[in-house]
C-alpha cells in the first residue's frame, strides 16, 4: 500500500470514529441565570437543568450534587424542582449551594411516572448581592452521582462517570445611572485637556 492510501484509508477510519461518537451525547447539566444583577435588580433565579442522551435512557431518575459559587453573593431559597420523598434542595454556604438531592420516581405499577422531558428542571435558587461592583460570578456543579432511567419498568442506572459538569455566570454590573456619570466624567476630562 501507497503512503497516499494508508493516509486516506487512516482518515476514513478517523471520519467513521467521528461520526460515531457525535452521535452520543454526554449526561450534562445547563446553568440558566435568569438576569444581569443591578442595584435596581439585585437578585437573579438560577436554574440547573439536566440534560441526558435520550436514545440511550428513558428519563432523568435522580443526582446528588453541589453548586459552586464564590463569596460575593449569597443564595436564598434553594430547592428541588421535584415533590418526591427525600428531596433536598441544599444548605447555602458562602455563595455555594452544598447537598443538593434531586429525583423523580418511575413506579409503573403504583402509577407514579416520570417525566421523559429532555432536559428537565431539576432545581433553581435564588442568588442576591449588595456589592455592584462590575464582575462575573462563575458557577459550576459538582456531581456524586447521577443516575437514568433505563426504561418503563423503572430500573436505572448510575451514570456518574459519563456526567460532564456544567459552568454558568451571573453578570453584576453597577447602577446605570453611575455608568452614565462616569461617561460624562470622562468627556469632561477629555475636554479640559484640550
Amino acid at each position: 500500500m501507497t503512503p497516499t492510501r494508508i493516509a486516506a484509508f487512516a482518515g476514513a477510519i478517523v471520519g467513521v470514529a467521528a461520526m460515531a461518537s457525535a452521535t452520543v451525547q454526554p449526561n450534562t447539566y445547563e446553568i440558566r441565570v435568569s438576569n444581569i444583577v443591578s442595584p435596581g435588580t439585585p437578585s437573579t433565579t438560577v436554574e440547573v437543568w439536566a440534560d441526558w442522551d435520550s436514545e440511550l435512557f428513558y428519563a432523568f431518575a435522580a443526582a446528588e450534587w453541589n453548586l459552586r459559587g464564590d463569596m460575593t453573593g449569597d443564595f436564598s431559597g434553594p430547592a428541588s424542582a421535584f415533590t418526591d420523598p427525600g428531596q433536598e434542595g441544599g444548605t447555602p454556604m458562602v455563595g455555594d449551594v452544598m447537598d443538593i438531592v434531586t429525583g423523580q420516581l418511575q413506579f409503573p405499577t403504583g402509577g407514579l411516572l416520570a417525566d421523559t422531558a429532555d432536559s428537565i428542571l431539576i432545581w433553581s435558587g435564588t442568588w442576591s448581592t449588595t456589592d455592584f461592583t462590575a464582575r462575573t460570578v462563575d458557577l459550576a456543579t459538582e456531581t456524586s452521582q447521577y443516575s437514568l432511567y433505563l426504561n418503563e419498568a423503572g430500573l436505572s442506572s448510575d451514570v456518574t462517570s459519563t456526567v460532564i459538569e456544567a459552568a454558568g455566570q451571573i453578570q453584576v454590573i453597577p447602577a446605570p445611572a453611575s455608568l452614565a456619570l462616569l461617561g460624562l466624567g470622562g468627556m469632561a476630562a477629555a475636554r479640559r485637556r484640550r
